[in-house]
C-alpha cells in the first residue's frame, strides 16, 4: 500500500489514524525527522478466511472502529 504524506496527514488530522488494508492493521504515525509513516499493529489469522476490506483496497477508521474487528 502506497499512500502519499498528504493523504495520511488528511486522516491523521481527521482521527482516522488506522488503516484496514485487507486483513492487515496499519496505525499511522507523524515524527518530525520523517514526516508520516506506516506501523503494522496486526495481522489477522490465515484460518480468519475474510478480509476487512476487498484486496488491494484499504479504509481509514477511528481506532474504536478499527479495534472492533479484532477479535
Amino acid at each position: 500500500m502506497k499512500l502519499s504524506q498528504e493523504e495520511m496527514k488528511k486522516y491523521y488530522t481527521n482521527n482516522k489514524p488506522m488503516i484496514w488494508q485487507y486483513k492487515t492493521l496499519y496505525q499511522i504515525k507523524y515524527s518530525q525527522n520523517t514526516g508520516f509513516g506506516l506501523l503494522k499493529v496486526y495481522k489477522k489469522p490465515k484460518t480468519d478466511y475474510l478480509g476487512i476490506t476487498v484486496k488491494g483496497r484499504y479504509q481509514a477508521m477511528t481506532v474504536k472502529n478499527a479495534n472492533s474487528y479484532i477479535k
